[in-house]
Protein backbone atom coordinates (compact mmCIF):
# COMPACT_ATOMS: atom_id res chain seq x y z
CA UNK A 1 0.00 0.00 0.00
CA UNK A 2 3.24 2.41 0.68
CA UNK A 3 4.44 2.20 -2.64
CA UNK A 4 0.97 3.51 -3.61
CA UNK A 5 0.34 6.18 -1.27
CA UNK A 6 3.70 7.56 -3.23
CA UNK A 7 2.38 6.87 -6.49
CA UNK A 8 -1.01 9.22 -5.80
CA UNK A 9 1.62 11.50 -3.66
CA UNK A 10 3.70 12.56 -6.56
CA UNK A 11 0.65 12.21 -9.69
CA UNK A 12 -1.48 15.23 -7.81
CA UNK A 13 -1.75 17.89 -9.97
CA UNK A 14 -0.33 20.18 -7.01
CA UNK A 15 2.07 20.85 -4.42
CA UNK A 16 2.15 18.66 -1.13
CA UNK A 17 4.65 19.61 1.39
CA UNK A 18 4.42 18.05 4.92
CA UNK A 19 5.95 20.68 7.55
CA UNK A 20 6.92 20.09 11.35
CA UNK A 21 6.37 22.66 13.86
CA UNK A 22 9.82 23.80 12.97
CA UNK A 23 9.06 24.46 9.31
CA UNK A 24 11.37 21.38 8.06
CA UNK A 25 10.17 19.68 5.40
CA UNK A 26 8.74 16.23 6.11
CA UNK A 27 7.08 15.36 2.44
CA UNK A 28 8.07 16.87 -0.79
CA UNK A 29 6.03 15.72 -3.70
CA UNK A 30 6.80 15.38 -7.12
CA UNK A 31 4.74 18.53 -8.05
CA UNK A 32 7.34 20.64 -6.41
CA UNK A 33 10.32 19.09 -7.48
CA UNK A 34 8.87 20.10 -11.05
CA UNK A 35 7.91 23.41 -10.33
CA UNK A 36 11.21 24.45 -8.26
CA UNK A 37 13.65 21.94 -10.01
CA UNK A 38 14.73 21.03 -6.42
CA UNK A 39 15.05 17.53 -5.81
CA UNK A 40 12.57 15.30 -2.92
CA UNK A 41 16.21 13.94 -1.32
CA UNK A 42 17.54 17.76 -1.12
CA UNK A 43 14.21 19.08 0.67
CA UNK A 44 13.61 16.84 3.38
CA UNK A 45 14.77 17.42 6.38
CA UNK A 46 15.31 21.25 5.73
CA UNK A 47 13.61 23.93 6.86
CA UNK A 48 11.87 25.06 4.10
CA UNK A 49 12.53 28.60 3.37
CA UNK A 50 16.07 27.57 3.20
CA UNK A 51 15.08 25.48 0.53
CA UNK A 52 12.81 27.84 -1.46
CA UNK A 53 12.93 31.37 -1.35
CA UNK A 54 9.61 33.09 0.56
CA UNK A 55 9.28 36.71 1.04
CA UNK A 56 9.39 37.87 5.13
CA UNK A 57 5.23 39.10 4.79
CA UNK A 58 4.67 35.64 3.17
CA UNK A 59 6.44 33.95 5.60
CA UNK A 60 5.02 35.51 8.12
CA UNK A 61 1.38 34.92 6.82
CA UNK A 62 2.06 31.34 6.65
CA UNK A 63 3.70 30.77 9.81
CA UNK A 64 0.17 32.73 11.43
CA UNK A 65 -1.90 30.20 9.49
CA UNK A 66 -0.17 27.13 10.47
CA UNK A 67 -0.46 28.50 14.12
CA UNK A 68 -4.29 28.60 13.23
CA UNK A 69 -4.46 25.67 11.81
CA UNK A 70 -2.86 23.54 14.33
CA UNK A 71 -4.73 25.69 17.04
CA UNK A 72 -7.95 25.39 16.05
CA UNK A 73 -7.52 21.77 14.38
CA UNK A 74 -8.74 23.50 11.06
CA UNK A 75 -7.75 23.89 7.22
CA UNK A 76 -6.83 27.43 7.09
CA UNK A 77 -6.00 29.39 3.69
CA UNK A 78 -3.73 31.95 1.80
CA UNK A 79 -6.21 32.77 -1.37
CA UNK A 80 -4.18 34.10 -4.43
CA UNK A 81 -6.04 37.32 -4.06
CA UNK A 82 -4.66 38.29 -0.91
CA UNK A 83 -0.56 36.51 -1.35
CA UNK A 84 -0.35 35.75 -4.66
CA UNK A 85 2.26 33.51 -4.22
CA UNK A 86 3.72 31.10 -1.31
CA UNK A 87 6.37 29.53 -3.08
CA UNK A 88 7.87 31.59 -6.18
CA UNK A 89 7.37 29.93 -9.25
CA UNK A 90 8.12 32.55 -12.98
CA UNK A 91 5.84 31.45 -15.27
CA UNK A 92 8.30 29.62 -18.26
CA UNK A 93 5.53 30.70 -21.08
CA UNK A 94 3.36 33.43 -22.84
CA UNK A 95 0.20 32.44 -20.96
CA UNK A 96 -0.21 35.24 -18.27
CA UNK A 97 -0.15 39.14 -19.22
CA UNK A 98 -0.98 40.28 -15.88
CA UNK A 99 1.27 37.96 -14.13
CA UNK A 100 5.05 36.92 -13.95
CA UNK A 101 4.75 34.21 -11.20
CA UNK A 102 2.41 31.25 -10.75
CA UNK A 103 -0.44 32.54 -8.52
CA UNK A 104 -1.30 29.83 -5.75
CA UNK A 105 -3.99 28.89 -3.66
CA UNK A 106 -2.60 27.60 -0.34
CA UNK A 107 -4.39 25.23 2.32
CA UNK A 108 -2.85 24.76 5.08
CA UNK A 109 -4.10 21.21 6.69
CA UNK A 110 -3.47 19.86 10.53
CA UNK A 111 -2.03 16.36 10.34
CA UNK A 112 -0.57 16.16 14.01
CA UNK A 113 -1.94 18.74 15.94
CA UNK A 114 -0.15 17.33 18.78
CA UNK A 115 3.10 17.32 17.65
CA UNK A 116 3.28 20.48 15.44
CA UNK A 117 2.87 18.53 11.82
CA UNK A 118 0.81 20.00 8.67
CA UNK A 119 0.06 19.57 5.33
CA UNK A 120 0.71 22.59 3.03
CA UNK A 121 -1.22 21.89 -0.52
CA UNK A 122 -0.55 24.46 -3.38
CA UNK A 123 -2.58 24.85 -6.32
CA UNK A 124 -1.52 26.70 -9.29
CA UNK A 125 -4.61 29.13 -9.42
CA UNK A 126 -3.21 31.16 -12.56
CA UNK A 127 -5.72 30.90 -15.13
CA UNK A 128 -8.84 31.54 -12.48
CA UNK A 129 -6.68 34.91 -11.76
CA UNK A 130 -5.70 35.85 -15.13
CA UNK A 131 -9.75 35.60 -16.33
CA UNK A 132 -10.56 37.69 -13.08
CA UNK A 133 -8.37 39.91 -14.15
CA UNK A 134 -9.10 40.14 -17.76
CA UNK A 135 -13.13 40.73 -16.35
CA UNK A 136 -12.01 43.49 -14.14
CA UNK A 137 -10.42 45.45 -17.65
CA UNK A 138 -13.50 44.28 -19.79
CA UNK A 139 -15.67 45.85 -16.90
CA UNK A 140 -13.58 49.06 -16.47
CA UNK A 141 -13.33 49.73 -20.07
CA UNK A 142 -17.43 48.99 -20.88
CA UNK A 143 -18.28 51.62 -17.44
CA UNK A 144 -16.27 53.96 -19.57
CA UNK A 145 -17.88 53.06 -22.95
CA UNK A 146 -21.70 53.93 -21.06
CA UNK A 147 -20.34 57.09 -19.40
CA UNK A 148 -19.00 58.52 -22.80
CA UNK A 149 -22.60 57.42 -24.59
CA UNK A 150 -24.50 58.64 -21.97
CA UNK A 151 -23.08 61.72 -22.20
CA UNK A 152 -23.64 61.76 -25.70
CA UNK A 153 -27.08 61.40 -25.52
CA UNK A 154 -27.02 64.31 -22.80
CA UNK A 155 -25.48 66.50 -24.67
CA UNK A 156 -27.97 65.78 -27.62
CA UNK A 157 -31.09 65.94 -25.81
CA UNK A 158 -29.83 68.98 -24.69
CA UNK A 159 -29.10 70.56 -28.20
Amino acid sequence: MIEYEKLILDAVDGGIVVLDKELNILCWNGWLEMVTGIKKESALGQKIYDVVEIEDERLSALKRNIKASLKLEIMTFMPPSTHGYLIKAELKNLFSSFYKTMQQEIKIIPLDAANGIVSIHINDQTAIMESRKMLEVYNQDLEERVKKETAKRLDTERA
